[in-house]
């Protein structure tokens, strides 16, 4: 860590307030939020065409809730869900606030959304789907050919759109 004087701090950044007297320059350190970076990485990688696949060789469970008006699995607010397959494992997704328990967030469409197999229950505590769309949004392309799948949503479809 290094005491920088405000020529010093002004070479470095020179739009900084002027009425500033100097600064601590830590170049090792770094304040991020772990919550703000994980979306932002998710909805980096869906924008970019990433795919989630949960493989029939999963045997684990995996339970997952949505926040800030995000689906349990899938997308945040406004955003794509992009694709998501599921072949295996036990998963429990809850969206919030509107949110879609798999698929999209808060006025998100669903996107294409596959389960051939697993165990999977998915809930929308809002007005989004069980699985699907979230709150004002159609369900996207969601197709069920195995597993077992229990959906519901507090007042959007089970499977399918938002409330609208």
């Amino acid at each position: 860590m290094k005491l920088l004087s405000k020529e010093e701090l002004f070479e470095i950044e020179p739009n900084i307030n002027p009425e500033a007297v100097g600064a601590l320059l830590a170049n090792s350190a770094g304040i991020v939020s772990p919550y703000q970076a994980t979306w932002a990485i998710a909805e980096n990688a869906v924008e970019n065409g990433a795919k989630l696949v949960i493989t029939e060789q999963s045997t684990g469970s995996l339970s997952s809730t949505g926040g800030e008006s995000g689906a349990g699995i899938g997308s945040n607010s406004w955003g794509s869900s992009g694709d998501i397959t599921i072949a295996g494992g036990t998963i429990t997704a809850t969206g919030i606030m509107g949110a879609a328990g798999i698929g999209g967030g808060y006025q998100s469409v669903g996107g294409t959304i596959d389960i051939v197999g697993g165990t999977v229950t998915a809930e929308s505590t809002g007005e989004g789907a069980g699985i699907g769309g979230g709150y004002s949004a159609s369900g996207g392309n969601i197709t069920i050919s195995g597993g077992t799948v229990t959906a519901k949503s507090n007042s959007g479809a089970g499977i399918g759109g938002g409330r609208r």
